[in-house]
């Protein structure tokens, strides 16, 4: 939802090659924060609907200027976030690229050795 006195943004594609960009602002306490290392930034923009209501358990870590919701994570500390933007389709230079894939990336390590472990203890139990 646009925030009052807000320009609104175009968050769809330019074309099928071709993303259209603009800011974003991370709230200060969230993991994302953490893995980008950066409250604001540039993100690419290729959507036509974001989140209006927030579900139980999530909790907005990531706002276009507009107002738009961007990204959501577990409030409980949990693992679950999503992202709008598209992190693959953009350099690994820009932090809101890389921080998002390594947040990932951790994430599915810690899943992978928290499997491995109880599979290991099933084993030698």
């Amino acid at each position: 939802m646009p925030r009052e006195g807000a320009s609104k943004i175009n968050h769809k594609a330019i074309s099928d090659d071709e993303d259209s960009c603009h800011g974003i602002r991370l709230i200060k306490d969230s993991k994302l924060k953490d893995s980008i290392k950066q409250e604001n930034g540039t993100v690419n923009s290729s959507h036509h609907q974001a989140a209006d209501r927030v579900g139980k358990g999530l909790k907005v870590v990531a706002r276009a200027e507009d107002g738009t919701v961007e990204a959501l994570e577990s409030s409980d500390g949990g693992n679950i976030f999503a992202v709008q933007w598209h992190p693959e389709r953009m350099s690994f230079d820009n932090p809101f690229s890389s921080g998002v894939l390594d947040l990932f990336n951790s994430n599915l390590k810690k899943i992978h050795n928290t499997e491995n472990n109880v599979q290991w203890r099933l084993q030698n139990e």
